[in-house]
């Protein structure tokens, strides 16, 4: 049934096993026999190969044995103010504010370089070319490094006329408050407008023509909607070698001016001043 000296598989040890058990379970009358083959088989020395053995048991650790992870510090200079002033005048320090303000050319540079990555790449690299010569110019004659300056030089990359032009348009602007002011004339003219509207729906239609546009003329003047404009005045000033002054516009005043009129104008004012107060005008 079973061989000692066989070579001991996982195979032919389970069945081995298999079949002395089954040869016990059947009754077998010798019984002797089955259990020193058992023990024979217990008692080889020859141990099963390493496939069949178990894997080891991993050790468990234990709680103070795992390792744990490092807690982040706090570094109290981050939110003290003295320390984040210093960072901060550390940093505007080297940032020196213009004294003048900037040429077109220079803020047409400027829009390049804040454009988008690629125009300032391509701004950058065109500084690499065959009229630059990176010398020291303290070691060049005076004359030479003028003649360089003036005609060793590639163009400027912008179009410093569309600067010049953008900053026009920005210097023509109104200001912000100035708008602001419009706007709120307009729409308190507009809120008149409508409140005068609705009070001349209400007037009746058994009134005259004549009446009702009298009376709509006069909730106008209330309303501040028909202030007629005053007429610019003129002023011509009369001088001893004779008037050269712009004709007086369409519709103006004219009002002559000169100097006695002015002394007698003043002098009068003056009398009128001191009459109130009492005083003894000389005669």
């Amino acid at each position: 049934m079973f061989e000692k000296n066989c070579t001991h598989t996982k195979q032919c040890c389970c069945f081995s096993l298999q079949e002395l058990m089954s040869s016990k379970r059947k009754g077998d009358s010798d019984e002797d026999s089955s259990e020193e083959l058992f023990q024979d088989f217990i008692s080889d020395e020859e141990e099963l190969p390493d496939k069949v053995s178990r894997p080891p048991e991993t050790k468990k650790l234990r709680k103070e044995e795992v390792p744990q992870k490092k807690s982040v510090q706090f570094d109290p200079s981050l939110t003290d103010p003295d320390s984040i002033e210093a960072k901060i005048d550390k940093a505007t320090s080297s940032m020196k504010k213009m004294k003048r303000p900037l040429t077109a050319q220079e803020r047409a540079l400027a829009v390049k370089l804040i454009q988008s990555a690629k125009s300032r790449r391509d701004l950058l690299d065109s500084n690499y070319h065959r009229f630059r010569f990176f010398e020291d110019e303290a070691q060049l004659p005076d004359w030479f490094v003028d003649d360089e300056k003036r005609h060793m030089r590639k163009p400027v990359p912008v179009v410093v006329e569309k600067a010049e032009q953008d900053q026009k348009q920005i210097q023509g602007r109104t200001i912000k408050k100035v708008e602001e002011a419009k706007m709120r004339k307009k729409k308190k003219m507009a809120k008149k407008l409508k409140k005068v509207r609705q009070k001349v729906d209400e007037l009746g239609d058994d009134l005259p023509e004549r009446e009702k546009w009298a009376k709509i003329k006069t909730m106008y003047q209330k309303a501040g909607l028909l202030k007629q404009k005053r007429r610019p005045i003129h002023y011509v000033v009369n001088k001893k070698g004779g008037n050269n002054e712009k004709p007086a516009p369409k519709g103006a005043k004219i009002r002559l001016l000169d100097r006695r009129m002015k002394t007698d104008m003043r002098g009068q004012k003056k009398a009128e001043k001191n009459k109130k107060r009492g005083r003894k005008t000389r005669k």
